[in-house]
């Protein structure tokens, strides 16, 4: 495969990552799980994009973090 086109597609290349899961580096499983980990962060980069929060977001969701590990 040479590029994701659609959500389809990178719904298959995820789950032929989950397939490749553990496989050693430098061995041809290993070498297609980083190819397609690639397209896949390519693909999800261009249409997939998640907006930094806001600052007043950030401190939120921290306050909130604290809070849960604070009191559970």
């Amino acid at each position: 495969m040479d590029i994701i086109k659609n959500d389809d597609e990178l719904d298959a290349v995820v789950l032929r990552m989950r397939s490749l899961r553990g496989a050693k580096p430098n061995t041809p499983e290993g070498d297609e799980m980083e190819n397609l980990a690639a397209l896949a962060e390519a693909y999800e980069e261009k249409y997939h994009t998640i907006d930094p929060p806001t600052p007043t977001e950030a401190i939120k969701f921290r306050m909130e973090q604290m809070h849960n590990t604070f009191y559970n």
